[in-house]
């Protein structure tokens, strides 16, 4: 139950905004954090491109304040798929999915702005432990991240 509890505070803290964000990063992802996002980008008109990145906590801290400046997140949902708490109770293996919806803002080069739709399907292999205060913290994660990015569609 815990660990559904945390996921649906996740899921409010994205959904309040940056500040909210940014601070339940700090807290819940643990200082020696290690993350492999291998992401699949499709833009609308263009080839489909792929990546892998490699996160520290400040990476991730990083990216989290650099995705609110850069969009407006409309939808965030998340959840667990399975899990598998230690012995000791101490530590877990999750594997999760979630989706976000966000508006992105993007000006074309003739100086017009139009606004694009960023849909993210993620699915994680998580190690989450419990530190000495019992929070509930994230230590590892290797994600697969599929965004699509398309023009949105006006009235």
């Amino acid at each position: 139950q815990r660990l559904d509890d945390f996921y649906k505070y996740s899921v409010e803290m994205q959904l309040a905004g940056a500040q909210q964000a940014v601070e339940f990063v700090n807290e819940h992802v643990h200082k020696d954090f290690e993350g492999v996002m291998h992401v699949t980008s499709k833009i609308q008109g263009a080839p489909e491109q792929k990546e892998t990145a490699v996160m520290t906590k400040y990476e991730y801290v990083r990216d989290t304040k650099k995705a609110y400046e850069i969009s407006t997140i409309e939808d965030v949902q998340s959840g667990i798929v399975s899990h598998k708490i230690s012995e000791d109770g101490r530590s877990a293996e999750v594997k999760d999915r979630s989706y976000v919806m966000a508006s992105v803002p993007v000006t074309a080069p003739s100086g017009k702005s139009e606004v694009f739709h960023l849909r993210q399907y993620v699915n994680c292999d998580n190690t989450f432990v419990l530190s000495e205060d019992d929070v509930i913290q994230l230590k590892t994660s290797s994600c697969e991240v599929e965004g699509e990015l398309s023009k949105a569609q006006g009235l």
